[in-house]
This record gives C-alpha cells, sequence and structure tokens, in this order.
C-alpha cells in the first residue's frame, strides 16, 4: 500500500545560500545520476566519495535533470531530511523514482523551479519553501 505524501509550502522562511551546502552539484559525472559521488563536491569545491543522503544539504546550481533513480536512506521511523537549495533562475527536475525513509524538504530562491516528475514512494515528508517566489511542480508520472 502506498503512503500518503505530506506535502507543507513554508512561506516566509528564509531561503538557504545555493552556493553554500554539504554538496554542491557539478554534474562532472555520470549524467543524471544523483547517487553518482563525480557529480558532487562538498562546500568547499573537493571531491567527495558520496553522495547526498538523508540528513544531508545539497545546492544546485544550475540546471539539472536527475534521471536515475535513488533512495533517501534512514532508518525505518527516523526524521532525516534531504534538504536541497536551487540557485535563482535554475531548474531541479527530479525525472526519477525517490524511495526510502527519509524525507526531503526543497528550497528555491527567487525564480528557482523544482519538478517532481518519477513515481515517488519515499515515506518521510516532502517540504517546500518557494517563499522567495519560486515554484514547485508535481507532476504525474
Amino acid at each position: 500500500m502506498k503512503k500518503a505524501q505530506v506535502l507543507s509550502v513554508a512561506c516566509g522562511l528564509a531561503v538557504l545560500s545555493a552556493t553554500a551546502g554539504d554538496f554542491i552539484w557539478t554534474g562532472k559525472g555520470a549524467a543524471g545520476a544523483w547517487t553518482d559521488p563525480a557529480n558532487w563536491t562538498d562546500g568547499d569545491g573537493e571531491t567527495v566519495e558520496t553522495c547526498p543522503q538523508a540528513g544531508d544539504t545539497a545546492a544546485v546550481n544550475g540546471d539539472v535533470t536527475i534521471t536515475s533513480d535513488f533512495g533517501l536512506g534512514g532508518a525505518a521511523g527516523t526524521t532525516d531530511v534531504l534538504s536541497v537549495t536551487i540557485a535563482d533562475g535554475k531548474t531541479l527536475t527530479f525525472d526519477c523514482a525517490i524511495s526510502g525513509n527519509g524525507a526531503l524538504a526543497v528550497s528555491s530562491a527567487n525564480t528557482g523551479r523544482v519538478q517532481l516528475r518519477g513515481a515517488n514512494s519515499f515515506t518521510g515528508d516532502l517540504t517546500v519553501d518557494n517563499s522567495g517566489g519560486g515554484e514547485f511542480l508535481v507532476m504525474k508520472p
């Protein structure tokens, strides 16, 4: 049985900087692969050996489409959240399935755009901060 996702839109909260975070998308690895560490650096621009999971923060500074399915991880009953910030004027499209026990929090600065297009089955909450005027779309796969 598929659990319903909780969607809460937080207005008036500060939008995180899209240049800081535990992980920053570079796109230098496999195209569209969230789970390829070569697509990420740390906040200092250094290479990493893993990819963002529940409990981490990720920044996306360009137009990116994620096409390979990935899991949010986290043990059952945990509240680990993967926080993703989208830069002003950029679009992050999850054209994949997101699964797992973790939660997803997305924020878009000003005109940033986030799209969920996959058959997602993650069981944690989905939180959206588009207080900067960004756009959030959930599309039926």
